[in-house]
């Protein structure tokens, strides 16, 4: 049953830094009811806003700063609040997915000195053994938004033995946020919609061997434009179609530029599944420690 209004809705979703941004939003408004036409679930780190509209009354939604993973679905069949759901003010569904707090690789390249090859530790990293030797990275260094929404958790380096060396490390940290996606993966198919392919721009994607463990530990291809512009260009593509130089959305092909596609490796799935069951109880072990770690 959809809540028909903000007190029901925090009793409903009780989310510990949703419920404190709405009850500070009811001091200073009267309350009443809205149209619910969809909810982003916020951590301290996330700015959110009712804002008024003419015909839909409140429609909350989100703005992120900082480096962040992304991974949505357009046009999803249903919702979850383990999640991020975008919805337009008229009520119709945009999105479905995850973010995911960043910045590990430039973590880790601080720790080992910046004189350290980037393209080193790809080459080290790549002669490891898919699943990085029993060793997991749970990526949570700035607190984590979906699914866990906390912003109190921590990374863990799990099975970390002698036998493992900075390449070890690097490629786990790689595995580590690629299982991240896989669980807002998991958690999309759950909710009736299916991922056949990835379209990759910016970020680690320019990593050839992220791409490629992302196609293995999620089992979908991954397409990648090395030329993408990113938001900027999409932007400007939405200015173009809303003059006049589109008929619809299909133009965008036409600025993308050549692609290069990774594919699973359907041998690796066993390994990968098995380092994933173990990635997903991490969180629900450590999360009451976290608050303590100072």
């Amino acid at each position: 049953m959809k809540p028909d209004s903000i007190e029901n809705y925090i009793k409903e979703y009780p989310n510990q830094e949703q419920v404190k941004m709405m009850k500070t939003w009811l001091k200073k408004h009267e309350p009443g009811t809205f149209h619910f036409t969809g909810l982003v679930n916020p951590t301290d780190d996330t700015v959110v806003t009712p804002q008024a509209t003419v015909d839909y009354g409140y429609n909350w939604f989100s703005l992120s700063e900082g480096t962040a993973g992304n991974l949505f679905v357009p046009n999803p069949a249903g919702t979850d609040s383990r999640l991020l759901n975008t919805f337009h003010v008229t009520g119709e569904r945009l999105a479905l997915g995850g973010v995911m707090a960043g910045s590990a690789i430039v973590w880790i390249r601080e720790i080992l000195g910046k004189h350290v090859d980037f393209d080193l530790l790809e080459e080290e990293a790549e002669r490891v053994n898919p699943g990085a030797d029993g060793l997991t990275f749970l990526p949570y260094l700035l607190g984590e938004r979906t699914p866990v929404w906390d912003p109190s958790a921590r990374g863990v380096l799990l099975g970390l033995s002698l036998n493992h060396k900075r390449g070890h490390i690097y490629r786990a940290i790689l595995e580590g946020g690629c299982y991240g996606f896989r669980q807002i993966q998991e958690i999309i198919q759950e909710n009736g919609d299916i991922i056949q392919e990835v379209v990759a721009i910016d970020g680690g994607a320019k990593s050839a061997l992220w791409r490629q463990i992302f196609s293995d530990v999620l089992q979908v291809p991954l397409r990648w434009y090395p030329a993408h512009g990113g938001t900027s260009l999409i932007a400007a593509f939405l200015a173009a179609k809303a003059v006049g130089h589109f008929n619809d959305f299909s133009g965008i092909n036409t600025w993308l530029g050549a692609s290069e596609t990774n594919y699973p490796d359907k041998s690796l799935d066993s390994i990968y599944h098995r380092k994933y069951e173990i990635y997903k109880q991490i969180y629900p072990l450590y999360k009451n420690c976290f608050g303590d770690t100072g």
